[in-house]
């Protein structure tokens, strides 16, 4: 398994603990939002670091 399919592993299995801690939002009404945010965080920069290794891998196979 390559490092993009890494990634997008790691987004994956992150959605179900987005949902988690949205649904049990009660249990830590103060920092749900936070811990939220660092979850999005977390799925935006391997998003990010899936796109910058895929489009440098394009641009060497262009020539």
């Amino acid at each position: 398994m390559n490092l993009p399919n890494k990634l997008t592993l790691v987004r994956v299995v992150m959605i179900p603990i987005l949902i988690a801690v949205y649904l049990l939002r009660a249990l830590f009404p103060a920092h749900y939002l936070w811990i939220m945010g660092i979850i999005f965080l977390a799925g935006a920069l391997t998003d990010y670091f899936d796109g910058a290794k895929i489009g440098r891998a394009s641009c060497r196979e262009r020539g």
